[in-house]
């Protein structure tokens, strides 16, 4: 009778456990399915990314990206530590780990760091399949065309993933009025053209380069109806320059924007042909800050500081 007993027994608790086992498997997979159910699907440049809580360890790639999460507050684990300079050169610290350069990813390191999204851009787009097999990946590119709405809309994203929204709509009001304000000044106030220097050579962007935004989206007049339009500008001299004669003029230094020698632009422009600009004499050509302009691109600091730049233009 003893033997029966125990044997029951045993019976009871092998069957009590396979019921919490199979209780506690049937709760998580509840709790997957809830998770999945509350899943947010956010659309970016290579597709859209499902994300059920807001993301712990962040890896970044893209520079734009990098200055918007930073805007927002957003800790970050891992980035490419080549570029960042300027306004994001606290990412240069040993608190972050590198995980290799925009252009040549360190997926190692990557991996190391279980990160719970990363994010690329423009020059790491190539790598979108590779990196959304490590984790989740946002691709946060913005097209030339409609850059500020569609830079409005991947900052509304990146924003919405971590909870920040209520910040990013600040910034971006902030961002809109800036851009009402550039449109009215714009209006009766002539011309513009935009150049880059380097390596001690000319080239200017036009309507349907990589800054055609600033003619098509804020209604800027540009100097220029056909010569400059290839999306990374055209050479000129400076004689073609005078040719044109623009009422205002921007001036983006690429060498300080890649970290060559500072000061190149101005020393390139300080000739007489130059002095003889209509721009110059009047007091409306503005240095442009490279690392926003060139470097980063688009981000919340990077757009305001390009806004502010032109707003300068036409208000000295």
């Amino acid at each position: 009778m003893k033997n029966v007993m125990k044997l029951w027994t045993a019976k009871l608790t092998i069957s009590t456990y396979q019921i919490v086992f199979i209780t506690s498997l049937c709760f998580l997979i509840l709790l997957n399915s809830i998770g999945a159910a509350n899943a947010s699907t956010y659309n970016h440049a290579s597709g859209n990314i499902k994300i059920s809580s807001v993301p712990k360890k962040v890896v970044v790639f893209d520079l734009g990206a990098l200055d918007t999460l930073d805007s927002l507050n957003v800790p970050i684990v891992g980035v490419t530590k080549t570029h960042t300079g300027g306004f994001l050169s606290a990412y240069r610290s040993k608190k972050y780990k590198s995980v290799g350069s925009l252009f040549e990813p360190d997926y190692e390191s990557v991996a190391s760091l279980s990160p719970d999204i990363i994010f690329i851009g423009t020059r790491t787009q190539p790598t979108y399949q590779m990196m959304n097999s490590i984790a989740p990946t946002f691709d946060a590119s913005i097209e030339n065309n409609d850059f500020l709405l569609e830079f409005a809309k991947a900052t509304t994203n990146i924003a919405s993933i971590f909870n920040k929204s209520d910040i990013a709509s600040n910034a971006l009001a902030e961002i809109t009025q800036k851009q009402d304000a550039i449109r009215e000044m714009a209006i009766n106030s002539g011309d513009l053209l935009m150049v880059m220097t380097s390596g001690g050579k000319l080239t200017v962007f036009g309507q349907n380069s990589r800054y055609g935004w600033i003619f098509n989206e804020l209604n800027i007049k540009s100097g220029m109806d056909s010569l400059g339009n290839s999306p990374h500008g055209e050479p000129i001299s400076m004689e073609y320059l005078l040719k044109i004669n623009p009422e205002h003029l921007l001036v983006l230094d690429r060498d300080a924007a890649i970290g060559r020698q500072v000061g190149t632009a101005k020393a390139l422009l300080d000739n007489e042909t130059f002095k003889k600009l209509s721009a110059h004499q009047n007091d409306k050509v503005v240095f442009l800050n490279s690392f926003a302009w060139y470097t980063v691109g688009n981000g919340l600091t990077a757009v305001n500081q390009m806004l502010d730049d032109l707003a300068d233009v036409f208000t000295n």
